[in-house]
């Protein structure tokens, strides 16, 4: 699976400079933002300080409280832990070839990182008829609700053919404004996008209820997008494979029925290693032909 390599490759984090505030930045290799904090600049760090004249004074209120609304030191820690946080998702992610076990680190990552309380992954096949549907935070019962809820396959239908990624920071007034009933809705807060797959939609991924904030960030959207990166890659891996083997299923079906015998042979060694039904009839006959050859496995005849 090559999701490690295509969607996180480089993760940093690029202190700048710049009177008279420094600005902390963590990056992805995808180029969004993962947090933009303004940091307050150093007392006496101005123009006039760097050009050496007396620094400007101040209250000494106005300075305790600036030390108190923000401390660099521990901002920088916090985007420290976030970026080592979602590195180890990503690993975690790439670690497994399973579907199922992917969207579902997929989501329970997701959720973690932007303080969602609530999360889904729904996949999709050709029809448009969702196949899996992955959750995190939400219990059975409530799932159970949702799917007897008598707006709910139209809400989800809107949803799912959004074009782009939406953030709603009134989620109820958003769903009555669509025409649909509320009395489900739970959540306030909600952000959702599209899952796909070089063009094709293969998915949604939803999160919903920020929990210590008022709505989701550019930074909760930018985490999204990356993960929901992730969950398309292993949909698309999860859907080649059923192809394949599909394809393998027709084809040996197509060879045990054909009319013509077919003998498989290992390339390596070059003994026969499977018969189509035609060519264990022929070989059977040829075992049956001689006084000395019935006992002889069929394999045997054919080398």
């Amino acid at each position: 699976m090559r999701s490690l390599a295509e969607a996180f490759s480089v993760c940093f984090v690029i202190i700048e400079v710049n009177w008279p505030r420094s600005v902390c930045i963590g990056c992805t290799a995808r180029g969004g933002l993962l947090a933009k904090r303004a940091l307050p600049a150093r007392r006496g760090e101005d123009l006039e300080g760097r050009l050496g004249t007396d620094p400007p004074t101040g209250s000494g209120e106005e300075d305790r409280s600036t030390k108190a609304s923000s401390d660099p030191g521990r901002e920088i820690e916090a985007l420290r832990e976030r970026i080592s946080a979602l590195s180890a998702a990503i690993l975690r992610i790439s670690a497994s070839l399973d579907v199922n076990t992917v969207l579902q680190e997929v989501v329970d990552s997701a959720r973690a990182l932007t303080d969602a309380r609530y999360g889904i992954i729904t996949t999709i096949v050709e029809a448009g008829k969702v196949r899996e549907f992955v959750t995190s935070g939400i219990t059975p019962d409530v799932q159970r609700q949702y799917v007897e809820w008598r707006d709910g396959r139209r809400l989800f239908a809107h949803l799912r053919d959004l074009p782009g990624p939406v953030r709603i920071s009134d989620l109820p007034a958003y769903v009555r404004e669509l025409g649909f009933s509320a009395e489900l809705i739970q959540s306030r807060t909600f952000q959702g996008t599209p899952i796909r797959h070089r063009g094709v939609h293969v998915g949604s991924f939803f999160l919903a209820n920020k929990e210590g904030a008022p709505e989701f960030t550019d930074e909760d959207e930018e985490i999204l997008l990356l993960f929901a990166s992730q969950a398309a890659i292993a949909i698309a891996n999860a859907r080649t494979h059923r192809e394949e083997q599909r394809a393998r299923a027709d084809l040996e079906a197509l060879v045990e029925t054909s009319p013509v015998g077919v003998v498989v042979f290992d390339a390596r060694s070059g003994r026969p290693v499977s018969f189509n039904l035609e060519a264990r009839r022929i070989v059977e006959g040829l075992r049956m032909a001689g006084p000395s050859t019935p006992s002889r496995p069929i394999s045997s005849c054919v080398e």
